[in-house]
């Protein structure tokens, strides 16, 4: 039933409603120390200061350190966003290549598929719940909008130099509610 010892370790386990399986966060400047329900002087603590993937996790004396200190985020990894572009006429393909910014940088491209009216398509599969930069090429002209087409949310239009966030051309029939 857990342990209020130096280098006890911190396991995921079923919820037992137990305290041992109780924290508190507490507010230390911009972060947080968690504090154990067992003991008020014990708290999460990454073992011997580690900064490596997979280093393990017990509960510490609290002693301030930067190895008891954590950080909130949002866990939105997996959110795709469909991206809508109207090119000039004279292009004939469409490809999007589109950088991620939350969790480290990330450069991909995808080619675009037709829709109507002019529109291509193409899904980020992964936005990650944060901002994206887009920028488009027939593959040999580029539109970057002069590396300021950056959107959020599940949906961006991008036309004459413009990006709207959460909206679909109005030439796709949708049951969006």
């Amino acid at each position: 039933g857990g342990s209020a010892r130096n280098g006890a370790n911190a396991l995921q386990y079923s919820s037992n409603g137990g305290r041992n399986q109780k924290w508190v966060a507490v507010r230390s400047g911009s972060s947080y120390r968690l504090v154990s329900a067992l003991s008020q002087s014990m708290v999460l603590d990454v073992a011997g200061w580690s900064t490596k993937d997979g280093a393990n996790v017990d509960v510490w004396t609290s002693n301030g350190g930067a190895n008891q200190q954590w950080k909130f985020a949002n866990a939105v990894s997996g959110k795709p966003m469909t991206v809508w572009y109207r090119p000039d006429s004279s292009w004939k393909k469409t490809e999007l290549y589109y950088r991620t910014f939350v969790g480290g940088e990330s450069l991909s491209s995808v080619a675009m598929e037709k829709a109507c009216g002019g529109w291509y398509k193409a899904v980020v599969p992964d936005s990650k719940g944060g901002k994206v930069r887009l920028a488009f090429t027939d593959g040999s002209e580029w539109d970057t909008g002069g590396m300021r087409y950056y959107a959020t949310g599940d949906s961006a239009a991008v036309a004459g130099g413009q990006v709207i966030a959460d909206v679909t051309p109005n030439c796709v029939a949708t049951t969006k509610q």
